[in-house]
């Protein structure tokens, strides 16, 4: 019961501190990857570009390399960030995987070399779905550039599906075309991710904004509703409270008098009766 009570309690705090930080409940391991997928294309396409010589091989290599860092990542960040308090966070297992299937892949280079392009394909689809939601963000967001966003993913979708399917009657994978639009796949995909920063950014502003200053319009409600309930309790109770006092006033005023009348007619018969003793 302790245990449960304790990992509650983590919850709860965990929940608190992605409500103070709106930026904190972002799946951040998934940000990584998306960014690092677009450096990767560009890196392979700029070699094969600029550098002769590159085999396959060594850009297995290089695919390898950037799956070991995200595996290593996502375990460590596990741990660093206390995410074994989440129950819906599985980035340990996920490290462990990409950790295996990259061991494997380095055991297996070759082979996997042999279908380079195939894998390349792959992670350009990735891009173009990832830019797909990115357009999607920004069309509920209220961002003007979402149709350009659009417009990118399905161009991005397009040049992936030609890869996975090998159609070299359109596209050659081995030509300065395939190599070119690898690059621009990446630059794509940093540049949506670019702009749904910016504009979640400035849509979490403006709902800031507009948030407060509907507070201050309800504050400010609230103080004419006060004001204007003081002012009719003033007019219905002030002049009876006013008339009140008046009558009180003058019943002891009456009191006052009536209590001299009868002090004098007391002194009254007192210096009578003392007139009276004289005589006799």
């Amino acid at each position: 019961m302790a245990g449960k009570k304790k990992d509650l309690e983590g919850n709860e705090a965990v929940e608190k501190k992605r409500e103070k930080d709106p930026n904190n409940g972002s799946n951040y391991l998934a940000l990584v990857a998306n960014i690092m997928i677009s450096i990767l294309l560009m890196t392979v396409g700029l070699s094969m570009l600029f550098i002769s010589g590159m085999k396959p091989l060594y850009y297995t290599y290089i695919v390898i390399g950037f799956l070991l860092v995200w595996g290593i990542t996502c375990t460590v960040r596990y741990f660093a960030k206390e995410e074994f308090r989440i129950i819906s966070n599985y980035d340990f297992a996920f490290g462990i995987i990409i950790l295996i299937l990259s061991a494997c892949m380095i055991l297996r280079s070759n082979e996997v070399s042999s279908y380079f392009h195939l894998l390349l394909g792959c992670l350009a689809l990735v891009e173009g779905v990832v830019l797909l939601q990115h357009t999607i963000q920004m069309k509920q967001l209220k961002g003007a550039a979402w149709f350009l966003n659009l417009l990118m993913s399905l161009a991005l979708i397009a040049f992936s599906v030609i890869t996975i399917l090998n159609l070299k009657k359109i596209l050659d994978p081995n030509s300065q075309a395939f190599y070119i639009l690898l690059v621009a796949a990446g630059l794509l995909g940093i540049l949506s991710q670019i702009l749904v920063a910016i504009r979640a950014r400035r849509f979490r502003k403006s709902e800031t904004e507009e948030k407060t200053r509907k507070e201050r319009k309800e504050e400010e409600k609230e103080k004419e509703q006060k004001q204007e309930r003081l002012e009719d309790f003033e007019q219905n109770y002030g002049d009876s409270f006013s008339g009140g006092n008046t009558t009180g006033d003058s019943s002891a005023d009456t009191e006052i008098a009536e209590g001299d009348s009868s002090l004098n007619e007391s002194e009254g018969s007192v210096s009578e009766n003392s007139a009276e003793s004289r005589s006799e």
